[in-house]
């Protein structure tokens, strides 16, 4: 575990005196007697830790009872009953225990109206539900790999907390399914018995962990005898019920194979082994029930129905023997209160590009590094709810885990790239694993005794997608943060959630050297994590924004020579550019061991990815933005004009692009791939950037008029304000006058 033991410790102003004890007030209560043993078991009123205590004479013992007020020294560990002189001896010093009130003795009922009053007041108070808070939270130090999921079936852990400014700590055992029930060797036989029972009525999806206290179940059974008799469970060739023999044979068969194939799982009933844990998911149950046939369900669901029969009479018997109500064994919802989960973090993930590539003749090489810093901030409610029997006061189960509230990702990806020929590559990311980053522990609390611990943590993974084309050099950055509200609910059967508004990303910062065109792709799950002891019940959700950066740099001299002429023109263009695409879904996935079970909950925010940002890095503009005009210097009125337009050789983008032509004087145009407007003397194009637009003008009258050309967008992005390209055309009448 990451915590670090607190120690848990009870300070009473106790005076001793000739075997006295000295106190003005009692500091403690009788909550059992075992009359077979005569221990009694006491509870310090301040923090509920238990003791037990010995009476030194049979007429000291006498006078005990459940409820009692007495005093207690445990420097010298002894108890007395007036606060002046002792009469008994500690034999088990004070232990934190389940803060869970266990349901005090139900009286006989007594019957007639007159008694009615009193007797629902007495079921109100065994079923009342302990209180669940949480303790202060217990920051981890960053760069701490953190604890990894553990998959023991037992484990005994030290839960530790701030609990009102005190310090305390006690003692649990995590159970998992009915091979850690059997193993839990620390746990009274008792309880092990009654556990047995119940985790074989747990239908697949309900959580088979335990969190359990062994002091507060040996105090329990210490006030409750468990006969064996009461708990007396049928092996499981008697809970088939009216199957035939060759279909318990089959069973028998399958259930052996699965084991072998399983060894990790052990067998039983409806909580009895898993996939990992074989039916702690619907998603395990339906593998394994494709896997063995329709016998292994039919054999199934008897066993799990044999199962509850047998709970219920032996519940009842229990509720007899206890003088309680048969509802006291039912599991009950404990509700969770709401834990604040605040946290800002910036993950820095450097990237290696050295990498080579030779795919069907083309084949490219690269070296760089690219750096991707994510920082995160959260701001969550979260709330963990558990399963709780009145009667066994001494467990509860995990039943969901939840959140609500927004976090904001920002991804910042700086590229150093070195590129030749042709090549793409994904990077997984993290690359040497470990996406989880532990951020703080918040204890959770039952009764004001520490149970489990809430384990917070940022979880990333993804990949970045790198790929360029020709010859590439130089540096790039891109930062952007976006904001998501949301909330999720997880349990053994998955996830659910509702989505409630996503900020677009606002780009902060860009900057870009390079020759060449490279692009980087990062789609990254970014979540917050939410795990109960870091492998019993987990959950995380976050967004998965998917980003596209694209820089482009070149520089180039075009050298053009007319046929049959001796005369040749030079033309030079540049580009510095870069832009971002996006698209986001909001994911969240519950878990298990570390495993992802049940199903996940997706939810697309947009249909189709969409540009969010384009600039024009080049000082002064990159002149490769400009279209490039062909026209003539001089032309004939009533004749057509043909002109041609295309982007220079430096424009770095393949999609149809939108020109917008105007011109001056009265002129007729022609192009039918055009919308034009004769009145405003403009129209639009649209057409490939790489190839002549062709387009004419007719003038009637002669004059001196111009020809404007200007870029305006892409399917994909919008170019803003880039230079216009204008031409002037001197139109003489027919016949050569001007």
């Amino acid at each position: 575990m990451r915590l670090t033991t607190m120690l848990c410790t009870v300070t009473l102003t106790l005076g001793v005196a000739n075997g006295a004890v000295a106190q003005a007030t009692p500091c403690c209560e009788i909550v059992g007697i075992d009359a077979r043993t005569g221990l009694v078991t006491a509870k310090v009123t301040a923090s509920n830790a238990s003791f037990q205590f010995r009476a030194v004479t049979p007429q000291a013992a006498r006078h005990l009872r459940p409820g009692q007020k007495v005093y207690a020294n445990f420097t010298t560990n002894q108890v007395s009953l007036d606060g002046r002189k002792a009469c008994c001896t500690i034999t088990r010093p004070p232990q934190a225990s389940v803060g869970i009130r266990p349901p005090v003795r139900q009286q006989p009922k007594t019957p007639g109206a007159a008694n009615a009053a009193a007797n629902v007041a007495v079921n109100t108070d065994i079923l009342a539900l302990p209180r669940v808070t949480y303790g202060e939270p217990i920051p981890v130090e960053r760069g701490s790999k953190g604890k990894g999921p553990s998959l023991q079936r037992v484990e005994v852990v030290n839960v530790a907390a701030r609990v009102g400014g005190r310090a305390q700590t006690s003692e649990v055992v995590l159970v998992r399914g009915l091979d850690g029930i059997e193993k839990a060797t620390m746990l009274p036989r008792s309880a092990r018995k009654v556990m047995e029972m119940h985790v074989r009525t747990l239908r697949p999806g309900q959580s088979t962990n335990y969190i359990v206290n062994p002091g507060a179940a040996r105090e329990w059974f210490a006030t409750h005898p468990l006969p064996d008799s009461a708990v007396e469970v049928p092996p499981i060739h008697l809970t088939m019920g009216s199957m035939s023999g060759s279909s318990m044979s089959a069973l028998a068969d399958q259930m052996r194979r699965w084991a072998e194939q399983h060894p990790e799982a052990a067998s039983g009933g409806g909580g009895g082994s898993d996939c990992g844990n074989m039916f702690e998911s619907m998603d395990c149950f339906n593998e394994t029930v494709q896997d063995a046939g329709e016998g292994f369900t039919e054999g199934w669901e008897q066993m799990w129905e044999a199962a509850n029969d047998a709970w219920t009479k032996k519940t009842e018997e229990l509720a007899d023997m206890w003088e309680v109500t048969q509802e006291c064994f039912a599991d009950k919802p404990l509700p969770g209160g709401s834990a604040p989960v605040k946290f800002a973090h910036t993950a820095s993930i450097p990237v290696s590009l050295e990498h080579s590539q030779s795919k069907g003749g083309a084949s490219g090489t690269v070296t760089g590094t690219v750096r991707l810093d994510i920082p995160v901030e959260a701001d969550f409610d979260a709330r963990m709810d558990f399963f709780y029997i009145p009667c066994l006061p001494f467990l509860v189960r995990p039943r969901s885990l939840s959140a609500n509230g927004t976090m904001t990702i920002g991804q910042e990806f700086s590229v150093g790239v070195a590129a030749a020929g042709s090549f793409q590559r994904r990077i997984k990311i993290p690359p040497t694993g470990g996406p989880q980053i532990p951020i703080q522990i918040i204890p959770v609390v039952i009764g004001g005794v520490p149970v489990a611990i809430l384990d917070i943590s940022a979880y990333i993974e993804g990949v970045v997608d790198i790929a360029s084309e020709g010859t590439a050099k130089g540096t790039f950055t891109l930062t952007n943060s976006q904001k998501s509200t949301f909330d999720f609910t997880c349990d053994g059967d998955g996830c659910s959630g509702n989505e409630k508004g996503t900020t677009a990303p606002a780009t902060t910062k860009e900057t870009a050297q390079i020759q060449g065109q490279v692009t980087v792709s990062p789609g990254l799950y970014t979540a917050l994590q939410l795990n109960l002891n870091y492998n019993v019940l987990g959950a995380r959700a976050g967004p998965l924004p998917y980003l596209k950066g694209m820089a482009s740099g070149c520089a180039a001299i075009t050298s053009t020579q007319t046929a049959g002429d001796a005369s040749s023109a030079t033309e030079t263009n540049e580009a510095l550019t870069a832009d971002l695409d996006w698209a986001i879904r909001v994911r969240a996935e519950a878990l298990a061991g570390g495993k992802v079970i049940g199903k996940s909950w997706e939810k697309d925010l947009m249909k189709d990815p969409k540009h969010i940002w384009f600039k024009d890095l080049a000082g002064g503009g990159s002149s490769a933005l400009q279209p490039a005009v062909t026209a003539p210097a001089t032309a004939v009125a009533t004749q057509r004009t043909d002109i041609r337009v295309r982007m220079p050789s430096c424009f770095p983008y393949p999609d149809k692009v939108q020109y917008r032509i105007s011109w001056t004087g009265n002129a007729t145009p022609t192009n039918a791939a055009c919308q034009w407007n004769a009145a405003s003397r403009a129209g639009t194009c649209w057409f490939d950037p790489t190839k002549d637009l062709p387009f004419s003008l007719t003038w009637t009258t002669a004059g001196t008029y111009s020809v404007s050309v200007s870029l305006v967008k892409d399917d994909h992005r919008n170019f803003g304000s880039t230079r216009l390209t204008q031409h002037t055309v001197t139109v003489s009448t027919p016949g050569g006058g001007s």
